[in-house]
């Protein structure tokens, strides 16, 4: 589940519901992404244990089974979207409990007055973002707007990428749907 912030609420309202993992966004440091990586963990200064959660089976699995699945399956992608989130690029990738880093080109495109995330700069960042990646033994994911970019974003080595959203996948279909309509309408004479 994507947050809406990197706090300690929204990433434990994910977990306890049931999510397997949370996307967090504008993480700017190392420091910030530790506190991420505390919160989506049980343990003192981290998650805390309520077994009548969705993510506890509603009170139905015993307590070792809901921290060692914790333990082996949360997954943590902190997303890199500010300048000072690229300059520390390094730091965040090396941060324990951290298991990816998201590129979020048109975040940081805008937050440096860029109108498209094609500039150059934004180019430069993502280089660095996935250099710091592969330095840190980190996957490295970014968004696509359509299945025809996941070519590119391999070849800059993407190896978790998000394609299109909610959005653009209902509209398509609507699309589909009203043109498969209007194909079978009667022509008027």
């Amino acid at each position: 589940v994507r947050v809406a912030e990197a706090g300690a609420a929204p990433i434990l309202q994910a977990l306890d519901g049931g999510a397997e993992g949370v996307v967090v966004p504008h993480i700017d440091s190392a420091e910030a992404a530790a506190r991420v990586a505390a919160w989506s963990r049980f343990g003192l200064g981290g998650r805390g244990y309520a077994g009548s959660t969705r993510a506890a089976g509603y009170g139905t699995l015993p307590m070792r089974q809901v921290l060692t699945t914790s333990r082996e399956e949360t997954l943590v992608v902190v997303q890199i979207e500010d300048p000072a989130g690229v300059a520390t690029a390094e730091a965040i990738a090396a941060t324990p409990g951290v298991d990816a880093l998201f590129f979020g080109a048109a975040d940081l495109a805008v937050g440096m007055g860029f109108e498209n995330s094609a500039a150059p700069e934004i180019r430069a960042a993502f280089d660095r973002v996935a250099a710091s990646a592969r330095a840190g033994g980190k996957p490295l994911a970014a968004f696509t707007a359509a299945a025809d970019g996941l070519g590119e974003l391999a070849a800059r080595g993407v190896r978790l990428a998000f394609v299109g959203s909610d959005q653009s996948l209902l509209l398509a279909g609507a699309r589909r749907l009203a043109a498969a309509a209007q194909a079978t309408r009667p022509q008027e004479s």
